[in-house]
């Protein structure tokens, strides 16, 4: 049923996330109370509301670089969203390395193919904190994203309904007169896609936020399934790299009396961050005349979290 081809168009999704490369269009305010010793610091005196990214209270001495560091995130999302792919690179200094361990070239590689699976993809932010050193910053920023597949699946007939929510760190350092983003790192990450009948279906898939190397962990799906409906299920896991590489998936069926599926993982043993996933197809019983009845798969999802693996000491 052609479940590794989901699997793999979203698997490149979830990569993107983890570059921290989804922002908003317009970021929620994050405000602070005055303080004597301090300055309001904003995109511009009078921002035009789509480049309106935050505003923040930071010292006197470290207005100015505020003031740069907001503009380069106000055109930082507006490229974003605009999927202009050159001036999104532009924003990334040429030795940056992902969390993830990604390369300059192969993030802007992921972008592309990402944009081109997912060409509504939108995005709602928060930025939670922002920290200026000198020459260097960090901002942290939840993010929620929703998309639909570009591609109609052959077995529901439906294009995919994608959501993701997220906890980042972009990490920034100043070159010249600009900033360039250097690194970064992803906290939690889950996405899910779903077709069918799937979209109306509620699924609960649980793995740890973090594994030290080498360790076992489990993997737990719980499903509540409508009357006359049954699913099967595999879980698995792999490492994030480049290029990706497709799980190796065994279905099988969720007892009805308690709709969970559950798993025992080994995380890998080179500390490589992981996306551990949960593939679903859901069945439904229809007569095809007096005395025979056909399974058909009416619905389909792909539940991805992130676990980030600790080297172990």
């Amino acid at each position: 049923m052609k479940k590794n081809f989901f699997l793999f168009n979203i698997l490149f999704l979830s990569i993107i996330f983890s570059q921290n490369m989804s922002m908003p269009s317009l970021a929620i305010e994050q405000t602070q109370p005055v303080q004597s010793d301090k300055t309001l610091t904003t995109a511009q005196d009078k921002p035009k509301e789509e480049n309106t990214v935050y505003t923040y209270y930071v010292k006197n001495d470290q207005s100015e670089a505020a003031n740069e560091l907001n503009t380069f995130i106000a055109k930082y999302l507006i490229d974003l969203n605009t999927h202009d792919i050159q001036k999104t690179g532009d924003h990334y200094a040429s030795n940056y390395i992902s969390g993830d361990g990604f390369n300059k070239n192969q993030v802007i590689d992921l972008i592309k193919q990402t944009w081109k699976k997912y060409p509504d993809l939108k995005y709602s932010t928060v930025i939670k904190n922002l920290r200026l050193d000198n020459n260097r910053a960090s901002i942290e920023f939840s993010e929620n994203i929703t998309a639909t597949t570009k591609d109609k699946s052959e077995i529901t007939k439906d294009n995919g309904n994608v959501n993701g929510t997220s906890h980042n760190v972009l990490y920034l350092e100043k070159y010249g007169c600009g900033w360039k983003i250097i690194t970064d790192k992803m906290l939690y990450e889950e996405t899910d896609i779903k077709y069918g009948t799937a979209k109306n279906i509620n699924i609960n898939f649980n793995v740890p936020e973090q594994i030290i190397s080498g360790e076992d962990y489990t993997a737990s799906l719980k499903i509540n399934l409508p009357e006359n409906v049954f699913a099967l299920g595999s879980l698995a896991s792999v490492p994030l790299v480049y290029p990706v590489k497709q799980p190796t998936e065994t279905f099988r069926q969720l007892p009805p009396e308690l709709s969970t599926l559950e798993r025992v993982i080994k995380s890998n043993k080179d500390c490589l961050n992981e996306i551990s996933s949960a593939s679903v197809s859901f069945c439904e019983a229809q007569r095809t005349n007096y005395t025979n009845l056909d399974l058909k798969v009416t619905g389909i999802a792909v539940i991805l979290k992130r676990v980030n693996v600790l080297p172990k000491r």
